[in-house]
């Protein structure tokens, strides 16, 4: 089940966002993101536990979606998380009526390139550090 995250879901997400990333997050970094304006976080939840989730930001122009982190917990890897979490933030902005969703991936996440190309995102700049993609909405 894909839903907006709730404050009771920081540290589902903490716990995700630590064993997806392998690295540490401070509780902070999480709650910024939920509840306010223009931003969106979405958890995948199974049963009591959440194995992935998607944070992003509406442009203030309301040009665009920006998603910064989406990630599914390594034990549910290729599940289809990261596709329906990216399905649903496309979704969110079509209702919005937003014309654009944006992204940047590291370059060593080629399982992640994958995917965004998979589902029809377009490369549109690559830098030492990794590449950047859109896909316009319909």
């Amino acid at each position: 089940m894909i839903r907006q995250a709730t404050l009771d879901d920081v540290g589902g997400i903490i716990l995700c966002w630590q064993a997806a990333f392998a690295e540490k997050v401070k509780p902070q970094t999480v709650l910024t993101k939920i509840g306010v304006e223009d931003h969106t976080t979405l958890v995948y939840q199974q049963g009591e536990q959440i194995t992935g989730f998607l944070i992003a930001y509406k442009h203030p122009q309301n040009t665009h979606w920006r998603v910064d982190y989406v990630a599914s917990h390594p034990l549910d890897a290729a599940k289809g998380t990261g596709t329906a979490l990216m399905l649903a933030i496309e979704n969110l902005a079509s209702k919005c009526s937003v014309p654009e969703i944006t992204l940047a991936v590291r370059r060593k996440n080629v399982r992640a390139r994958r995917l965004y190309e998979y589902l029809g995102y377009e490369l549109t700049a690559e830098r030492a550090s990794g590449f950047s993609y859109r896909r316009r909405i319909t």
